[in-house]
């Protein structure tokens, strides 16, 4: 991935593309809160789909460099003892940036999740991620707005 400004940045597939002909990357991850500047990745999951199906995934839990508060461990499950050994952000953010390259970027709050990569990108790599991003929360809201909660468990279960 080079690091373009978003205003050079050529997007990776001509705009009218289909998104079922166009690579891109559901991920998701977790941190020890919402702020990236106070804050760290605890985990990052990503997995990389071409004309529907799953060609390629990246995982890595990360050493967040600080204990993981109470609040945090019972929402994700993470626990400090399974971060202790973990690499450290230094190592893994420069494998995120080669892992999504120029894809479309989708995930369930997106902005939030997206702060952190963008933040770590360039903290640790000095790069910009100008890649494009979908939200599943904010295309949920649009396309199925009878759904009674938006969150992913919520519309899981009204989708059945």
């Amino acid at each position: 991935m080079t690091s373009q400004t978003p205003s050079t940045y050529t997007a990776p597939v001509p705009i009218g593309t289909h998104l079922r002909d166009t690579p891109y990357i559901v991920f998701d991850i977790e941190s020890t809160g919402g702020n990236p500047e106070k804050n760290s990745i605890t985990e990052i999951f990503a997995l990389k789909y071409h004309k529907g199906k799953v060609t390629d995934q990246f995982y890595s839990m990360v050493n967040p460099r600080r204990n993981i508060p109470p609040i945090v461990r019972r929402i994700t499950g993470i626990t400090n003892q399974m971060v202790r050994k973990a690499p450290l952000i230094e190592e893994v953010m420069p494998k995120v940036l080669e892992f999504i390259g120029n894809d479309i970027l989708v995930s369930h709050n997106t902005v939030g999740d997206l702060k952190f990569i963008e933040y770590f990108a360039w903290k640790v790599s000095k790069k910009k991620v100008p890649n494009y991003f979908l939200c599943t929360h904010l295309l949920s809201e649009k396309l199925i707005p009878e759904a009674p909660q938006k969150s992913l468990s919520g519309l899981c279960e009204f989708l059945k």
